[in-house]
């Protein structure tokens, strides 16, 4: 099993940013990928960010998706 996400963004404003995502995982038998956007806040206690876009697999099947994740620290 292999998976990868990167991102590239820019700071828009104290603590914010926004960008494109990518990512992909799959196996010998199953293989996907997504493509969107993400925007992401931090601040001293943690991070939160969101993302959506579109993801497809290699039967065919596409489709929306969307992400939330929080990060404290403590």
């Amino acid at each position: 099993t292999a998976a990868a996400r990167v991102r590239v963004g820019r700071r828009i404003g104290a603590g914010l940013s926004a960008g494109l995502e990518a990512a992909g995982n799959g196996n010998e038998a199953y293989q996907a990928g997504r493509g969107g956007l993400f925007v992401r806040y931090e601040w001293a206690a943690g991070e939160v960010s969101a993302s959506g876009g579109a993801a497809g697999d290699r039967d065919g099947f596409a489709g929306p998706y969307a992400t939330l994740n929080m990060l404290l620290r403590f």
